[in-house]
């Protein structure tokens, strides 16, 4: 069993690491054999996992940067580190209770106004973070290639421009549907995770937002389309927080279009993997027909 505490200050990589393998009761989120949070003081909570990369730490910490924390709190980032494929985030512990469900309309309201907040800050080149010059540039709040689940895992692009991000999509969708078109939405703080287990009450009535993996600079639709691909649009969230109040037809349809290119990525990966096992095996029968020297 894990020790009582662990000070992040001074703590080394190696007892943050042996604390997370024998945590114990101190384990207070995540998934089996999945990313996990365990909790080491009360100050701090550590996030590792295969799945956490050190990227996901600086988005967070970008995220800090560009965000009122008196609209909305994102846990501070103390450090992140990888022990060979494994990576550990350290950031503060937000002390309160995840919103399963948005019983309250006051609550309902007060995510609309984050969601609303957050589509306000414009997304700029990571080149530029600290001037005020605005250069358009999507994907992630720190720079580089997109993560999480509308991007295909298999390949790291970076987009440069917004014709380059509607691109990757049209080259994903047959000939007969209908192309995206990014070029009239503003860049803007997008989550890309919202969900109501990463709305945190805190003990003093703020609301924290976690889990900043995926968020970025992109078309606001992005929010609406990652949160339908997740939930499949059945989820009451998606109408209550989700969606802004100008919402039309026409960007239903883009969304629609979204849908079906990553539909299509996703059934290309799994046949590149199935034509990958059967080359191999077929190999592998060839090989052993081979006869010996």
């Amino acid at each position: 069993m894990a020790a009582q505490e662990l000070d992040h200050e001074i703590a080394t990589e190696n007892e943050i690491v042996a604390f997370c393998t024998d945590a114990g009761n101190a384990l207070i989120g995540g998934i089996s054999h999945g990313n996990q949070v365990v909790k080491i003081s009360s100050k701090a909570v550590v996030k590792f996992g295969i799945g956490v990369k050190q990227k996901e730490g600086r988005n967070q910490t970008r995220a800090y940067e560009l965000i009122d924390q008196n609209i909305v709190c994102v846990p501070v980032v103390y450090r992140c580190f990888m022990r060979g494929y494994v990576g550990y985030i350290v950031m503060e512990y937000m002390n309160g209770r995840p919103l399963e469900k948005l019983e309250e309309s006051s609550l309902i309201q007060r995510i609309k106004d984050i969601m609303a907040y957050l589509a306000t800050i414009r997304g700029s080149s990571p080149e530029v973070f600290f001037e005020k010059s605005y250069s358009p540039v999507p994907g992630p709040l720190c720079g580089g290639a997109p993560a999480g689940l509308l991007w295909d895992e298999s390949e790291e692009t970076i987009f440069h421009t917004i014709e380059a991000l509607e691109r990757w999509f049209n080259r994903r969708l047959r000939k007969e549907d209908t192309k995206v078109r990014f070029s009239d939405y503003e860049l803007v703080l997008c989550h890309l995770d919202i969900a109501p287990r990463n709305f945190i009450l805190l003990d003093d009535g703020s609301i924290s937002l976690l889990d900043w993996q995926s968020a970025g600079f992109y078309p606001r639709i992005f929010e609406v389309c990652v949160f339908h691909l997740a939930f499949g649009g059945e989820h009451s969230f998606a109408e209550d927080v989700v969606k802004p109040a100008d919402w039309n037809d026409e960007e239903q349809a883009v969304i629609a279009s979204m849908g079906k290119a990553w539909g299509n990525t996703i059934r290309n990966h799994f046949k590149s993997l199935f034509s990958l096992d059967q080359d191999q095996q077929s190999m592998s029968e060839t090989n052993f027909l081979l006869p010996s020297d």
